[in-house]
């Protein structure tokens, strides 16, 4: 099954990403086999983060497995170059009927820095409860105001 999200949660998110310096890509990765909505970018000398807003519709595995299935393959399509930079990847799945997957999601985040791909934080969005639930892992002084941000644009969506 597959579907199109609503241009509004890209738009909410987008808007509480901006004052943190993050950039929409123009062009959105092509990764195959995933559906990739938007891809929102921050780099500096310190950090190296992105936040990817992705449609899920499948429920023949959890979001979480799915997020830590393709996250090495996604922060390659973003820019992650290995050896170069690390990248503090933040996931946002979107679907329908995606609370009942939404158990231990602190599972499927990343512990430790393994210096490559990072999953530090996962977002699902239930498009049919209108509901969502987050989970982060550390790194919270610098990366925290960034999860607070999306969360404050997905808030803002499930109002609408």
């Amino acid at each position: 099954m597959s579907f199109q999200l609503d241009s509004k949660l890209i738009e909410c998110v987008e808007e509480e990403l901006k004052p943190h310096l993050f950039q929409r890509m123009a062009e959105t990765p092509n990764l195959p086999g995933v559906n990739i909505a938007a891809v929102w970018k921050r780099r500096n000398f310190n950090t190296n983060r992105a936040v990817a807003l992705l449609p899920f519709s499948d429920v023949g595995q959890s979001p979480g497995q799915f997020a830590q299935s393709i996250k090495v393959p996604l922060g390659k399509a973003i820019g992650y170059i290995p050896v170069l930079n690390e990248l503090g990847l933040q996931m946002i799945i979107a679907g329908p009927e995606l609370l009942a997957w939404s158990a231990n999601l602190n599972g499927f985040l990343d512990k430790i820095n393994n210096q490559r791909v990072i999953l530090q934080s996962l977002h699902i969005v239930d498009l049919t409860a209108r509901h969502s639930v987050s989970a982060r892992t550390w790194g919270q002084v610098i990366t925290g105001r960034y999860q607070d941000a999306i969360e404050n644009g997905i808030k803002a969506f499930l109002r609408t």
